[in-house]
């Protein structure tokens, strides 16, 4: 306690056969190569954030402090000019967007480098003030490569290509909410920030939901009003999931109920539990 553990081990790999790049990784031309520079006063940011960049084919060069990142902006000759710099929005516990306008003011002789600025998402909204200030990107924490090669696109203006099947899946998606739109269910859940959770995905699908807490107002409710689905939580006060189930099969008029056991504990025993139960669907 208070220690943790350490593990290791050793695995060998024979080589593999040589694979094209997957559909969705693309190296855009305008970005091979190009320099950036990584302004972060935390190395392990820094490293991440250099990591993902260097991933997208692009020169990368590192910065802790915003001397250190000016020198390197203030380029001589025969030196490639940086186009892009990825900074954090507290450097030293200082104000990196104010940081950053600063950047901007002291290159605006020549062609400055369009910044993207990284916060934590309890600074999210800085985002409005870094649009004022004329920053090219606004990124929160935790940064993904996904998430750094679309900021990255947004910024230089470099139109990304479009999938045939991302258009594909827009079109099954909608289909799906149109086949659910209007549908009434009732959740069973006991942990308040699930039934958020829960209630905001299926609002936004446009279904109508009411919320109890237990088993047993789960099994009133049923008992009063008529729902298309039922969604059951298995861990509940009063009366889990899987009790309310059985005590709803055996009355009739719910043989035909759809209810889906929504839960954390994902073991093939578990799925296999609540079909036992009575339940549709895990």
């Amino acid at each position: 306690p208070g220690q943790g553990s350490v593990f290791a081990f050793t695995a060998k790999f024979g080589c593999g056969p040589v694979l094209e790049p997957a559909p969705g990784v693309t190296v855009l031309p305008d970005l091979k190569s190009m320099q950036t520079l990584v302004i972060d006063d935390n190395p392990t940011s820094r490293e991440i954030l250099s990591g993902m960049l260097r991933g997208f084919s692009l020169g990368v060069e590192e910065a802790a402090t915003i001397d250190e990142g000016m020198a390197l902006l203030d380029v001589g000759k025969g030196r490639t000019p940086i186009r892009l710099v990825v900074m954090d929005a507290q450097l030293a516990g200082k104000d990196g967007l104010r940081l950053a306008a600063s950047i901007k003011a002291r290159l605006r002789d020549r062609e400055p480098p369009a910044i993207i600025m990284v916060a934590s998402a309890a600074l999210d909204s800085w985002s409005a003030r870094a649009e004022e200030m004329g920053l090219e990107g606004f990124i929160t924490k935790p940064v993904s490569p996904s998430s750094l090669f679309d900021a990255i696109a947004n910024a230089l203006h470099i139109e990304l290509p479009r999938s045939a099947r991302s258009a594909a899946c827009v079109e099954q998606d909608e289909a799906i909410r149109r086949g659910v739109r209007g549908a009434r269910v009732l959740l069973a859940e006991d942990n308040e920030i699930s039934q958020e959770v829960a209630r905001g995905i299926l609002e936004g699908a446009g279904v109508e939901v009411e919320v109890v807490g237990d088993g047993a107002a789960a099994v009133a409710r049923v008992r009063e009003e008529a729902y298309d689905v039922v969604l059951m939580d298995i861990q509940m006060p009063e009366m889990d999931g899987l009790e309310a189930t059985d005590k709803l099969r055996q009355d009739f008029r719910f043989e035909s109920l759809p209810i889906i056991a929504m839960t954390a504990n994902a073991m093939a025993s578990d799925r296999e539990r609540a079909l036992r139960a009575g339940m549709n669907d895990h």
